[in-house]
């Protein structure tokens, strides 16, 4: 062939293989160019168009709103574009599509392309940050000094600080002791748990948290919110203690055995009708051990077979209906209704 002529079908070639490349950039992608505050569509009109019409946007400008409200962070990776040329990559799975944004020429570039339906999308940094980002209780990341690098939207909204930069710039914290237990984590490279009461938009709410160390250094703490156990505890608590209290006035000697039939509670009368040591009563005894003490200071009633009368008595922890009364009469001729 012609060298000339030879020259000139490569070049046809060259040009039709990049008019192709352009056609398929331009049929899954959209490139818009933000330059100040005028955003302007440079490749992509049938993308473009595809985008708008799924997101109700009318313009670029308005795809590019569209775009930072479909994800809490995007906001923030598109002013850090625009303002400091922050290149970033995110992917948006509720609308299958992925958005890259960079500078080229002192002008921010952004990309919308439509991502590729996959059988199980993989584990990214971004998913997972979007994921801790979407929990109602907060979780951070922070360093090993215990400062935050980063946090969730929980955790801002806890401290009252629309972005971690300003919250940084304030000083602000979550809670002191989640503080703490982050730092110790860190120090001994070991998860670390605290419960906390912390007040929440107004409300006080009883979280867990816990302190794990991460790879690289630094530590990333989690809380979940207990707030309905802790209330439902503390009410249980209040009412067992106004029992025990109630109890306490009594005249009747009363003991109450747990299921592992160790003394859990005894009011005074009690310790003054067997005259036994309060502090040997407040380690909590078994049942049998007290029997066994009772016995050998001549306090129980005088039965030919010790063993058959102390496996009866026992025998009341299996029995779920109310035992019979017995009447005991002890050595020194008192006589006890049980």
């Amino acid at each position: 062939m012609n060298p000339l002529l030879k020259t000139l079908v490569g070049r046809r070639r060259v040009r039709k293989a990049a008019a192709v490349e352009t056609s398929l950039a331009a049929f899954a992608s959209c490139f818009l160019e933000i330059d100040g505050d005028r955003i302007t569509l440079i490749a992509g009109e049938e993308s473009f168009a595809g985008f708008a019409a799924a997101l109700g946007a009318a313009d670029p400008a308005s795809l590019v709103e569209r775009v930072a409200a479909l994800a809490p962070l995007n906001a923030e990776r598109l002013q850090a574009l625009r303002a400091r040329g922050v290149a970033f990559a995110v992917e948006i799975h509720g609308e299958a599509l992925r958005v890259e944004g960079r500078t080229a020429g002192g002008v921010a570039l952004l990309r919308i392309s439509r991502m590729e339906p996959t059988a199980a999308p993989a584990a990214t940094a971004e998913r997972f940050a979007a994921f801790v980002d979407g929990r109602p209780e907060p979780a951070w990341i922070a360093d090993t000094a215990g400062a935050p690098i980063w946090a969730n939207r929980a955790w801002l909204t806890g401290v009252g600080a629309e972005t971690l930069d300003i919250a940084k710039a304030r000083g602000l914290s979550l809670d002191g002791e989640a503080d703490r237990i982050a730092r110790e984590a860190v120090a001994a490279g070991e998860a670390r748990a605290a419960l906390r009461w912390v007040r929440l938009a107004g409300v006080r709410r009883a979280l867990r948290f816990r302190a794990l160390p991460m790879a690289g250094g630094g530590v990333g703490v989690w809380s979940d919110d207990v707030t309905e156990a802790e209330t439902a505890a503390e009410k249980l608590g209040g009412l067992e203690s106004a029992q025990e209290a109630m109890l306490s006035q009594i005249a009747d000697a009363i003991a109450v055995f747990g299921a592992d039939r160790r003394l859990t509670f005894h009011n005074a009368a009690f310790a003054r009708l067997w005259d036994i040591e309060p502090a040997w009563l407040a380690d909590g005894p078994g049942h049998g051990e007290l029997l066994d003490r009772l016995r050998q200071r001549g306090r129980l009633p005088e039965r030919g077979d010790y063993n058959r009368f102390k496996a009866g008595e026992l025998a009341r922890h299996e029995v779920l209906t109310p035992s019979a009364e017995v009447i005991w009469r002890l050595p020194d001729e008192r006589s006890l209704k049980v």
